[in-house]
C-alpha cells in the first residue's frame, strides 16, 4: 500500500515524477512507500534497515575477477594520462569482463514484504530512492537463543539482512559497480573522517563505547559484528595512501598530542588518569573510541549490522565527507567508468556540464570533471550521510539511535 504525503505547494509535475518512481518501488513488492519533496530531519529515526545480500560467487569466478581487476589497474597505471584508442579499447574490454563477473545483490523476499522506501528529490531535481527501512512493528520476533551472528552464519543461512548504507542511491542500470579496491579505499577515508568527528564528540563516543561493551556484557556477543567500534582489536590503521588524506592527518596529529601528554610508562597511566578531571578523561575516551571505528567495506565480507551502525554514528556526529574528501582524478574520477564520471558531473554540477564532457576520452573526461566539480562538495553515494537525528530529542536521542541500528 502506498502512502503519499503531498507537501504543501509541491509542484504537480514534481509530485507526478515522484509518484511514478514510487509506483515502480511498489511493483518490486515493498510493503510501503512514502513520498515527499523533502523529508524532515530524523525521518528514519526508530526504523531499522535491511540490506540486499550478495549472490555467492564460485571460487573460480572470484579468482578470475581478481585477476582481471589486477590486469586493468596495471594497464591503467602503465598508461596514466592520455591513452591510445587501442589501449582505451582494451580497458573497455577488461571493464566489460569485470562487470560480467561482478557479484550481484538482492533483497530477501521476506525483507521486501515487511519493508519500505522513501522517495524524495535529490541533487539537481533527480529522484532519490532510499530502500530497505522496516518499522519496529513489522520486525519478526527472534528468540535470543536462535540469533545467529553474521560472521558465524552458514552459507545456507542468511543473517539479519539490512540494506545499502544510509545515504546511498541506486546505480544507473548502464553503470558498473565500483571496484572492490575503490570501495575499500573510499570507506577507509570515511572511517578516518568518522574517527576525527567522533573524537570531537565525547558524549557520542561515551554512548558508542558503552554500547559496544554492553553487547558483550549483557548479550553474550563475542566478535561484536553489531558495532563498528573495533575495541577488541585496537586502532584501525590506514593504508592505500589514505594516511595522507585530510581526515587521517587530523587523527594522527591528535594522537601525537595525546602521546605527548600521557606518561611514558604504561604502569603510570592509571595514576595519571585518576589525577585528571572528568573533561580530560572524556576527551581521551573519545579519542580512543574514535581510533577503533571501522566503517570499511572489504571484498567478500558481509557485515550489514556493523555498516548500519557506522551510518548511524555518522548521523550522530554530523559527518559531511565533503569536509574531508573531494572527487579528484587520483581519488575517484580516474578510477571509475565514463558513465559514472558523467553522472557525477550531472549530479554535482549540471546537465549542461555533463553533456559537454560526454564525448571526451576517459582521461580527458576525468580531468575536466575534476575542474567542474571543484568546490561543489559532490560526493559518491558511498560517502553520503543522511540528515542527523533531530536535536529536539536531546543528546539521549543520539545514544538511542546508536542502539537501534545494532539491534
Amino acid at each position: 500500500m502506498l502512502q503519499f504525503d503531498e507537501h504543501v505547494g509541491l509542484d504537480r509535475l514534481v509530485l507526478a515524477k515522484l509518484e511514478a518512481a514510487a509506483a515502480d518501488i511498489a511493483a518490486e513488492g515493498w510493503k510501503w512507500c512514502e513520498v515527499k519533496a523533502e523529508f524532515p530531519h530524523g525521518h528514519a529515526a526508530g526504523l531499522r534497515r535491511v540490506y540486499p545480500e550478495a549472490i555467492p560467487q564460485t571460487t573460480e569466478a572470484q579468482e578470475r575477477f581478481a585477476a582481471l581487476e589486477a590486469e586493468y589497474e596495471a594497464l591503467a597505471l602503465q598508461h596514466d594520462g592520455e591513452v591510445s584508442d587501442e589501449i582505451a579499447a582494451e580497458l573497455e574490454r577488461l571493464e566489460s569482463a569485470i562487470d560480467a563477473l561482478r557479484g550481484q545483490e538482492a533483497y530477501r523476499p521476506e525483507d521486501v514484504a515487511r519493508g519500505g522506501a522513501f522517495v524524495t528529490l535529490g541533487h539537481e531535481g533527480a529522484v532519490r530512492i532510499e530502500r530497505g527501512f522496516v518499522r519496529p512493528e513489522d520486525m519478526p520476533v527472534v528468540e535470543p537463543s536462535s540469533v545467529v551472528e553474521a560472521d558465524d552464519a552458514s552459507p545456507g543461512e542468511a543473517p539479519d539482512s539490512e540494506g545499502e548504507a544510509i545515504g546511498s542511491e541506486e546505480a544507473e542500470p548502464d553503470d558498473k559497480p565500483l571496484s572492490d579496491r575503490l570501495v575499500e579505499e573510499l570507506t577507509l577515508h570515511r572511517t578516518a573522517a568518522l574517527q576525527d568527528r567522533l573524537a570531537g564528540r565525547p558524549d557520542v563516543a561515551l554512548a558508542a563505547v558503552v554500547h559496544a561493551l554492553a553487547l558483550r556484557t549483557f548479550y553474550g556477543v563475542g566478535v561484536n559484528p553489531h558495532t563498528c567500534l573495533k575495541i577488541e582489536a585496537g586502532p584501525v590503521a590506514f593504508g592505500n595512501g589514505v594516511g595522507d588524506g585530510t581526515a587521517a592527518r587530523a587523527v594522527a596529529a591528535r594522537h601525537d598530542r595525546w602521546a605527548g601528554m600521557l606518561p611514558k610508562k604504561d604502569s603510570d597511566l592509571w595514576a595519571w588518569l585518576i589525577a585528571q578531571d572528568d573533561a580530560t578523561r572524556l576527551s581521551l575516551l573519545a579519542h580512543c573510541a574514535a581510533r577503533t571505528v571501522n566503517a570499511v567495506r572489504v571484498p567478500w565480507t558481509h557485515e550489514p549490522k556493523r555498516l548500519a551502525q557506522a551510518d548511524t554514528l555518522a548521523q550522530a556526529v554530523g559527518l559531511d565527507m565533503a569536509d574531508y574528501w573531494a572527487p579528484t582524478v587520483d581519488l575517484y574520477l580516474g578510477r571509475v567508468t565514463k558513465a559514472r564520471i558523467v553522472e557525477a558531473v550531472r549530479d554535482g554540477a549540471s546537465e549542461r556540464d555533463a553533456e559537454s564532457i560526454a564525448s571526451l576520452k576517459k582521461a580527458e573526461m576525468a580531468s575536466h570533471a575534476e575542474r567542474l566539480l571543484a568546490g561543489k562538495r559532490w560526493l559518491p553515494s558511498l560517502l553520503r550521510t543522511l540528515e542527523p537525528v533531530a536535536a529536539a530529542h536531546s543528546e539521549c536521542a543520539n545514544a538511542e539511535a546508536i542502539g537501534r541500528a545494532a539491534e
